[in-house]
This record gives structure tokens, C-alpha cells and sequence, in this order.
């Protein structure tokens, strides 16, 4: 399950491969959230850190590190939205883990384990006064300062791109854009 907001990124050259967002649009005449991405190394599933959480903690792991990206926290996870992450937990019964650690009990129900606590003691979380905090958060994704510059540079693109265009539209396919743009503006049903 991916969660809302969250997407992923491998390296590449459009801005969502480079783990920094994709564009807002229009759809049906309302304006969509945004998305952003995080990015994820391919090797992750099979990192030591999350080898010792299991996969419920995996899960705990990704939906804080979308959390983080989605609302530009850069790797801060407030306590008010731990619970969030933890949804869906209660669905999960624990029938392996590794014994020779002897940190998951077999049989035991995930909402039972303090995952936060689980995550802090792997060395992927650490305690912050507000919550918590995604080790290492900033060496793979863009802290919100780099990504508010980021988005506002290809948004002054894009308008440069837009204004070039209008230049070279006739008169007639002006005055249709204005028409198409007023109705959605006023969230209007298409004309037939």
C-alpha cells in the first residue's frame, strides 16, 4: 500500500525522478493536492535497520518517511501524527519474526509493539522534543527550503513557456482558452 501522498522515485532527469514533486493540475475544473515524492533506495527492503523491525516496522518506516515528504517536515514526525501511521496495524498478527533476536513475540498482535519505539531503538527514528526524526532524512530527500526554490523556479518556466505561447496564438484560440479557463474557474460543466 502506498500511502496517500506518497510516490516513488528512482533517479532520473524529469523533477519527479529527482525525488522533488510533480506539477499541480486541473482536473474537472478543481485543483488537485499536491504530490510530492520521496525517494527510496531499491536496496531498502533488505537494509539491516529494517531487517530488524520486520515488516511491520518497514511499514511504519515508509509511511513516516511519506509523511515527511508529503507536508515538507524534512524528517520531522510530530507525535499527533504517529497515530496516523500506525493505522492499520490492528490487522496484523504477528506468525514469524526472528527468534534469534527475540524482539517480536510470535502471536502477538502488531498494534502491541511500540513501533516508534522499535524504529528509535533500529537507529531509522530519533527522538525529538516534537516527535520524532527520520535519521538521515536529508541526505536522500530535499529539505523544504531547497524544494519551495525548486518548485518556484520551473513555475516562473512554466509561465515564461505560457506567455511565449500566447504570443503566437490568433485571436479566435485566445478567446476560446479565456472561455475554457473562465468555466473552470467557476467549476462550470463543459460547453457541448
Amino acid at each position: 500500500m502506498i500511502w496517500p501522498g506518497c510516490e516513488l522515485a528512482t533517479t532520473g532527469s524529469s523533477p519527479a525522478q529527482q525525488g522533488l514533486f510533480t506539477l499541480v493540475g486541473v482536473s474537472n475544473g478543481a485543483r488537485q493536492a499536491r504530490v510530492t515524492w520521496v525517494r527510496l533506495d531499491g536496496a531498502l527492503p533488505q537494509h539491516p535497520k529494517l531487517l530488524a523491525v520486520g515488516v511491520p516496522g518497514f511499514y511504519v518506516y515508509v509511511r513516516g518517511l511519506c509523511y515527511a515528504g508529503q507536508y515538507l517536515t524534512d524528517g520531522l514526525i510530530p507525535s499527533v501524527a504517529v497515530p496516523g501511521l500506525l493505522a492499520g496495524l490492528e490487522t496484523i498478527r504477528l506468525i514469524e519474526g526472528t527468534r534469534s533476536r527475540g524482539h517480536l513475540k510470535l502471536g502477538q498482535d502488531a498494534c502491541e509493539v511500540n513501533w516508534p519505539q522499535r524504529l528509535v531503538d533500529a537507529g531509522l527514528w530519533a527522538d525529538d522534543p516534537d516527535g520524532y526524526r527520520i535519521v538521515n532524512y536529508g541526505q536522500y530527500n530535499p529539505d523544504k527550503a531547497t524544494y519551495e526554490a525548486r518548485l518556484d523556479q520551473l513555475k516562473q518556466a512554466a509561465r515564461r513557456g505560457g506567455l511565449q505561447r500566447a504570443q503566437r496564438l490568433t485571436p479566435e484560440a485566445r478567446t476560446t482558452i479565456a472561455r475554457k479557463a473562465a468555466r473552470i474557474r467557476w467549476h462550470l460543466p463543459p460547453e457541448p
